[in-house]
């Protein structure tokens, strides 16, 4: 059971994280509190060291993780505005003249869908083509729920 020093926990992009030191492998470690089975109070103390900071910690380490999809998209809007409506752990935002290119990575690609459907600006997916199948798809549900009127909801 890993032993914490300078613990943080931290709330990003609806889960939320324990980030600190593990004595066992004597290093950072950040852990998703969801997927911890159980926790073993210890009576020790211990003093974060300074200029520790667990939110730092917890979104550089998610920006060098693994996602199965590398996704590029051309937003045509203000860079500053875009960069406060995105999750700064899973993008990269840079100004051209053509718009603001974004690299993004992402598990699932209809959170992507959600997530440039959301944004209030144009914009082009470059690659990969499944994107686009999957903001059809998201099209097609919120035109079925347009369409719907209340009678038709399940009871």
């Amino acid at each position: 059971m890993p032993r914490w020093k300078s613990p943080g926990v931290v709330f990003h992009t609806g889960r939320w994280y324990v980030v600190g030191h593990d004595h066992l492998r004597d290093g950072l470690r950040t852990f998703r509190i969801g997927r911890i089975a159980s926790v073993t109070a210890r009576s020790r103390h211990f003093t974060a060291p300074d200029g520790f900071d667990p939110v730092a910690h917890l979104t550089s380490t998610l920006a060098r993780g693994s996602y199965r999809w590398q996704v590029e998209v051309t937003i045509h809007g203000p860079l500053d505005e875009i960069a406060r409506r995105l999750p700064r752990s899973a993008f990269t935002l840079t100004a051209r003249p053509s718009g603001v290119l974004m690299h993004a990575r992402a598990e699932r690609l209809d959170g992507m869908a959600h997530l440039l459907a959301s944004l209030e600006w144009p914009f082009a997916v470059h690659h990969p083509d499944e994107p686009r199948q999957a903001l059809k798809n998201l099209a097609d549900q919120l035109t079925a729920a347009a369409e719907r009127g209340p009678e038709q909801l399940p009871q």
